[in-house]
């Protein structure tokens, strides 16, 4: 996540102080015409992990998750660190479903959308089945909220990945302990 240094308020508003950042995902992504290869793909995925790893450990979902709220922040010109920005709608959770629906419309998960009540657990990894589709392949598709994922990926281990993240009933979807211990991190 990205470090807090600071706050300070006026009449106003509020101002939060925190460490600067190179860019985001989104502008990143731009400067590929065919998106990135498994292998950065691989590497922004293992350092969000660690992001995920540390938020579920304190039960707090994202609810944002997209590639203009994960922040790059360069050590050379070929290597980067990620940070998960953009806290505003996440929530904390104790063994409780959710009825508020929130997040950015394309990587919203459809039972933020469908139902009243949803397991708080499976949201995020939906938007990261989608955040893997987009980096791949620069595009998103309303089809996959009918269960349709339009492309292939070459490598097999992230296509299962992705396909078993992208799953339209929430009971169905991959869950955190599965995907943290997919194979496709393994090799």
């Amino acid at each position: 996540s990205v470090e807090y240094y600071d706050y300070y308020s006026d009449n106003d508003f509020y101002y939060i102080v925190m460490e600067k950042c190179d860019g985001d995902l989104k502008s990143y992504l731009k400067k590929f015409k065919d998106g990135l290869s498994d292998s950065v793909i691989k590497g922004i995925l293992l350092q969000l992990n660690e992001a995920f790893k540390i938020m579920l450990s304190k039960n707090i979902i994202h609810r944002d998750l997209k590639p203009r709220n994960i922040l790059i922040k360069y050590v050379s010109k070929n290597d980067f660190n990620i940070k998960l920005a953009d806290f505003g709608l996440s929530r904390e959770f104790i063994n409780q479903s959710f009825s508020t629906h929130a997040g950015t419309p394309v990587y919203k998960a459809p039972e933020l959308i469908n139902q009243k009540h949803y397991d708080p657990n499976k949201c995020d990894l939906w938007a990261i089945g989608v955040l893997i589709y987009n980096l791949k392949f620069k595009e998103v598709a309303d089809s996959f909220y009918y269960g349709e994922i339009p492309k292939r990926f070459d490598n097999k281990l992230l296509d299962d990945l992705v396909r078993k993240l992208i799953v339209v009933d929430q009971k169905e979807r991959i869950d955190w302990n599965d995907y943290f211990n997919h194979p496709f991190f393994k090799n």
